[in-house]
């Protein structure tokens, strides 16, 4: 509902911060030294009536640097003032969730966030670490950073484990044993290959997979042995190109007994991935008979070292630990045969892509995804790049690509129709459908989906009506588009249907997402006093227009203002028309934002009304949204939007071969 009457208590902030200095600076003190500058930035979440949060020490010298690009917005707690002080920063939470996104997809950082222990009231002092973030693992921070924005790269983090294996005359192969996950859309991979003593192929794996971040095992203490030397080259391939290292503890061999007694101390083993893998995979993917052993049902199972790597990214990642993972995943392998090699030294020379760290700090201009990108989705945006990272060597699908862009590029019409009225509106369906499979999804995040199911019908009719003198190509978007489609427009005809019956459609204008009121009579008499107000704001502000002479809409606004709530706003040369019997509540460069008694009152009784309406409404909402989630349609699958998906094809200007 809309935000009411009431303005930003700046100095309330001030008072938690000074409360804590004394217990807080210790408690601070004691923490292990973390530093942006060493990779990880720290957030301490300020709960209360006015949410906020605040950094301290060299974070909120980052942030200051970096965020604001001044250091006015620095205070010191504690006694020495900025001699020796510990700095310290607030900030709102919209400025918050823009510092994360930009630490965990621009600067590559790790985050923590830190919320106040129980018991404490305002003084606090004692923080627990709530919330960890890595750039290849972002899934306890994904509501944050993608409230009002897309996914742009997929955070796609690796496990990497190395091995030898004898290749006579006393000569060993390098093997290195890979497994990757892609959390956005609850897919995991594996790769098995011998590489060199340079990791050309693994280098080239990085780059076409666009990892963020590789999970290694740790070297030995005296870091002198052959598996020592390796780690230190492989990790100078991961850092040339760009990724975030984190080391884990390797497998150690041990006795039978020790097995018996104790477990494997390391993440990298292999002993229990036949009864983890299993719980994760889609059912499709997992044979029938109970007693197979999944080794030989799942064939990404019995390569040689890939296994060992999937258990320390699935161990990393805590998949198993959330009960939405569980038959949600698909695995596959990764062949590296099917795609050109590319290394970071061709990535750079090329401009193929932003360079990790420098996202966002080019023009679009300088690099070939900059250029190419016509995409209207965040999906689209992130195939085009994988695509761009991974060029076929295929002749087939080549051409099958070839003629698919060739298609939308002669017919202009269709193309233009595609973009403007369909992909346009599309929203990120992964990030979506991931929020239904873990059941935190919204009234909104229901309307969203349905959004897409009205449109399903008018572009499959588009598709249907593409214009092309070759049969093949014809043929071809059946194939690719229409046929999944048409079996997900069937689908979701039910879906449809239940969202016109339960939401109230109407009260979408006003960017409402409420329960129809017929459903319940407290909702009805709510509704009705809801109308009444807003028939009352409308009133006082055509009275007020007239009043001063103004015009509505044009010169006097009325608006819901993010911190002010219901008020209205005039520019700064009509204020002069203002009385003494109008109250002035705030300026800027927007204008003067002033009230009545009437209005002020109007505002509070739309308050009242909205959250009452919530709280009615709460326990019919969680209902829609559980039967929302239980529909075949959208059911735990990620290939129900496959379909989706593909249409991210159609937005190229041009064909790719210009």
């Amino acid at each position: 509902m809309a935000l009411m009457y009431g303005k930003e208590k700046d100095g309330d902030r001030d008072a938690a911060d000074q409360t804590t200095d004394p217990g807080f600076i210790t408690f601070f003190s004691k923490l292990p030294p973390k530093s942006p500058e060493t990779g990880t930035l720290r957030l301490f979440h300020r709960t209360g009536s006015d949410e906020f949060y605040s950094v301290y020490g060299p974070d909120a010298l980052f942030v200051a640097q970096h965020t604001y690009h001044t250091n006015s917005v620095i205070k010191y707690l504690g006694a020495g003032g900025r001699a020796a002080g510990l700095p310290t920063v607030s900030l709102k939470v919209t400025v918050a969730q823009m510092l994360l996104r930009e630490a965990l997809t621009v600067k590559q950082l790790r985050v923590e966030i830190w919320v106040p222990e129980s018991g404490q009231g305002k003084k606090c002092t004692k923080f627990r670490l709530d919330k960890e973030a890595s750039p290849g693992n972002l899934q306890e921070v994904e509501d944050l950073l993608f409230v009002d924005s897309d996914l742009l790269s997929a955070p796609i983090v690796m496990a990497i484990k190395l091995a030898s294996a004898p290749a006579g005359s006393g000569a060993k192969l390098k093997t290195v044993g890979i497994a990757f996950a892609d959390t956005s859309v609850r897919q995991l991979g594996v790769a098995d290959f011998v590489d060199n003593d340079l990791f050309s192929n693994t280098e080239s794996l990085v780059i076409q997979l666009s990892v963020k971040e590789a999970i290694v095992p740790t070297g030995t203490t005296s870091g002198t042995t052959d598996r020592d030397i390796d780690l230190n080259k492989l990790k100078a391939v991961l850092d040339r190109c760009g990724v975030v290292i984190s080391e884990r503890k390797p497998s150690m061999i041990l006795t039978n007994y020790q097995l018996s007694t104790h477990p494997p101390p390391g993440e990298f083993t292999a002993k229990n991935i036949a009864d983890d893998v299993p719980r994760l995979l889609q059912p499709s993917a997992v044979t029938n008979a109970s007693t197979a052993d999944a080794t030989m049902t799942i064939p990404e199972l019995s390569l040689p070292t890939a296994p060992a790597a999937l258990s320390a990214l699935i161990s990393y990642l805590s998949l198993l630990s959330d009960p939405s993972n569980y038959g949600a995943y698909i695995l596959r392998t990764h062949d590296l045969s099917q795609y050109m090699k590319l290394d970071a030294s061709a990535l750079r020379a090329l401009n193929l892509t932003e360079a990790p760290g420098n996202a966002g700090t080019t023009t679009r201009n300088t690099t070939l995804l900059g250029l190419l990108n016509k995409c209207k989705t965040a999906q689209g945006t992130r195939l085009l790049g994988t695509w761009l990272k991974q060029p076929l060597v295929n002749l087939h699908e080549i051409r099958k690509r070839q003629d698919l862009v060739e298609t939308f590029f002669e017919d202009t019409n269709t193309r233009r129709t595609l973009q403007d009225d369909y992909m346009k509106v599309m929203p990120d369906m992964h990030r979506l459908s991931k929020r239904f499979q873990k059941s935190v999804a919204s009234l909104e995040d229901v309307v969203r989906v349905y959004q897409v199911v009205i449109k399903l019908p008018g572009l499959i009719e588009a598709l249907e009506g593409v214009q092309t003198e070759k049969e093949g190509h014809t043929a071809l978007v059946e194939e690719v588009y229409l046929k999944s489609l048409k079996e997900h427009n069937e689908s979701l005809e039910k879906y449809g249907e239940m969202v016109e019956q339960t939401l109230d459609l109407e009260e979408l204008d006003n960017h409402n997402y409420v329960i129809k009121p017929d459903y319940d009579p407290k909702l009805q008499d709510l509704a009705e006093k809801l109308t009444k107000t807003r028939d009352g704001l409308d009133k006082e502000h055509r009275e007020v227009g007239k009043d001063l002479g103004l015009e509505l809409d044009k010169k006097l606004h009325l608006e819901n203002n993010q911190v002010y709530g219901y008020c209205f706003r005039l520019t700064k040369s009509d204020s002069k028309a203002l009385t003494k019997k109008y109250i002035e509540i705030g300026t800027n460069k927007g204008g003067v934002f002033f009230t009545t008694k009437r209005l002020k009152e109007l505002a509070e009784d739309f308050k009242e009304y909205s959250q009452s309406y919530t709280r009615t409404q709460s326990s019919l909402v969680k209902e829609v949204v559980s039967i929302a989630c239980k529909l075949p349609a959208l059911c735990i699958s990620e290939n129900t939007y496959s379909s989706m998906a593909q249409q991210r094809t159609l937005r190229f200007s041009k064909p790719l071969t210009t």
